[in-house]
């Protein structure tokens, strides 16, 4: 469904003078400075006069080879032995009467079920195709010739 709309005529109009719109360009330099700037210079000092130092070469000291020794003392027994009193305290416990057993069956469904019925499927509008296995065609080259070989025991 498409529906006639009329479109707006189409006006063109020049962008306006940019001539106008810009101010002058101008460059302006950074003062000068009042003092005159450092020069750069790079000195590195000088070599020293002495010769160079021979590295040595020592071993660290290893400590001695000293096994350290077995302890096989046994721990110390406490002076009291733990728990040496024996309480026989019986829990706080309230005599409250049990409630009575009560065997109570469970509710009979009143409500009655439908009966169960076993329905086929509709029939097809359409017939169904038949189904048919097709092998595809053997090829027309001759089969390997069978072998028969025992396999190789070592011997003992």
């Amino acid at each position: 469904l498409l529906v006639a709309v009329p479109s707006p005529e189409c006006t063109m109009i020049a962008p306006p003078d940019s001539t106008m719109l810009r101010p002058e360009f101008s460059t302006t330099s950074p003062p000068d400075p009042l003092v005159p700037l450092p020069t750069v210079t790079r000195s590195s000092p000088p070599l020293p006069v002495v010769e160079v130092p021979e590295p040595i070469k020592m071993a660290p000291l290893l400590p001695p080879l000293d096994v350290p020794v077995l302890n096989t003392n046994l721990p110390l027994a406490p002076e009291i032995p733990a728990l040496e009193l024996l309480t026989d305290t019986l829990p706080l416990v309230d005599a409250v009467p049990s409630p009575l057993s009560i065997l109570i069956n469970p509710p009979v469904c009143t409500v009655l079920r439908p009966e169960r019925k076993l329905r086929a499927p509709p029939a097809p509008l359409v017939p169904l195709p038949t189904l048919s296995e097709t092998a595809p065609p053997r090829p027309a080259v001759a089969g390997p010739d069978p072998r028969n070989s025992a396999p190789l025991f070592p011997d003992f």
